[in-house]
């Protein structure tokens, strides 16, 4: 049975420093590849995959998110529909992503979510899984407005128990750290308002201290506000 590093157990200073994009075109063979991005969010990912040569669907369960996403000419095909229920074609993709999406997918369906990615791969295919790990800088700041660690730890135990029970494995997992680099503090707010716009009510709440925790955190770069984060990407097979 998988198992997953524990943030409780990670020491930040071991964590290797390296850019997203680096480790995803590092463990992605994208040129020629069918891809399906679970959870497309703003496309960046998809944006990023389809100009190193995948053809990508994005999927996306927020109608408006969907029909905000440029491809900017990229074989980017935009599909509005939930992880559980999107109809992917059987054995008719290379690879399934979920960058920081899986721990977004309600519990109760995330089972049937992991299912209809695998169902959807052909032989030999990837699912590959991209989410942040409650440590660090930014996951500090954070923490006011929506603290994620539960339900972070909640969606790697259902994938636990979905690989005890399918035919697939896990190959890899891989931790990086990287910084998030925000031009102020509005700019902040609104990039986490854009992703869950319910949090408005906690930025309400708890702005003030949020800001403090911001400016406690950071670190004044020529290139904004630098916050160090962490995350984890699992290979699985």
């Amino acid at each position: 049975m998988a198992r997953f590093a524990d943030p409780d157990q990670i020491n930040l200073a071991n964590v290797q420093v390296r850019t997203p994009r680096d480790q995803y075109l590092d463990d992605l063979e994208l040129d020629g590849r069918r891809v399906a991005d679970i959870g497309a969010g703003t496309g960046a990912t998809a944006r990023l995959m389809a100009s190193h040569g995948a053809t990508v669907y994005a999927v996306e369960p927020n109608a408006d998110v969907l029909h905000s996403i440029k491809t900017e000419g990229h074989p980017i095909t935009l599909i509005h529909g939930g992880a559980e229920s999107v109809r992917l074609d059987p054995q008719s993709l290379d690879i399934v992503t979920f960058f920081y999406s899986l721990h977004h997918i309600p519990g109760d369906v995330l089972i049937d979510s992991l299912n209809n990615a695998a169902q959807a791969l052909k032989p030999g295919g990837m699912i590959y899984i991209v989410e942040p790990v409650a440590m660090g800088p930014a996951y500090k700041v954070s923490q006011l407005i929506d603290d994620e660690a539960e339900v972070r730890k909640a969606a790697l135990r259902t994938l636990e128990v979905w690989l005890k029970s399918s035919q697939f494995s896990q190959s890899s997992e891989t931790l990086l750290r990287y910084q998030q680099i925000y031009p102020d503090f509005e700019a902040y707010k609104s990039h986490l308002l854009q992703v869950d716009s319910r949090r408005a009510a906690a930025f309400e709440a708890h702005e003030l201290r949020t800001r403090t925790l911001f400016e406690t955190y950071g670190d004044q770069t020529p290139r904004g506000w630098a916050f160090d984060s962490v995350l984890r990407a699992i290979v699985i097979r």
